[in-house]
């Protein structure tokens, strides 16, 4: 059976020729500065970053009321709000198709709802706990790689982002891991406790 879902819409386009932002065209269109709209100052328009350039099917050139930086903080703001979202941001990175091509990453098969659940369930044993180093996890963006912030761990570095084969942990215990298994880990961390017992 065939549906009509109506005219398709057409995917917004940004433009991508100046990754910085520092177009030429936005002085030609906007003059050398701007008020951002949430900061209130004056800054240099190569601050402010591009809209989509198609609007009702029509091609016109806007650029964002905010400067970069506002927008960056309203970004980090919206995806540290609670645990889920963080994920939910989490999620999305290891599942784009560059992680894998640009970054090696392996290969996601669990779904994002299979991955909430395997969220849900470790949370309601641990808490925001780490079940690895017992440090409590945070989810704060725009802070840098903060150590403590929840990693997903493929529990056995062989396979792919499989279900029942993640679990979250902090991040600098991620790095620690690496490829290694647990058992690795713990036998490496024993044996740097014993030689530095004097720490």
């Amino acid at each position: 059976m065939n549906v009509n879902l109506g005219p398709k819409k057409r995917k917004a386009r940004t433009i991508h020729r100046y990754p910085n932002g520092n177009d030429p065209k936005k002085r030609e269109l906007f003059g050398d500065n701007k008020i951002c709209s949430k900061c209130k100052l004056t800054k240099d328009i190569f601050n402010f970053h591009w809209k989509s350039d198609y609007y009702k099917g029509k091609r016109r050139h806007r650029i964002q009321a905010e400067c970069g930086e506002c927008r960056e903080k309203q970004r980090h703001a919206k995806y540290s709000a609670t645990p889920e979202i963080f994920l939910l941001r989490a999620y999305q990175m290891i599942k784009q198709e560059s992680a894998r091509l640009v970054r090696k990453r392996r290969p996601v098969t669990i779904t994002f709802f299979e991955f909430m659940e395997t969220w849900a369930a470790q949370k309601k044993k641990y808490g925001l706990i780490c079940p690895i180093s017992n440090q409590e996890m945070t989810y704060q963006q725009g802070l840098g790689n903060l150590e403590t912030n929840i990693s997903i761990d493929r529990i056995d570095s062989k396979k792919d982002y499989d279900l029942g084969n993640i679990q979250f942990i902090c991040r600098r215990v991620n790095t620690m891991k690496h490829n290694a298994t647990l058992e690795d880990l713990v036998c490496w961390s024993r044996a740097i406790v014993v030689n530095h017992d004097d720490v």
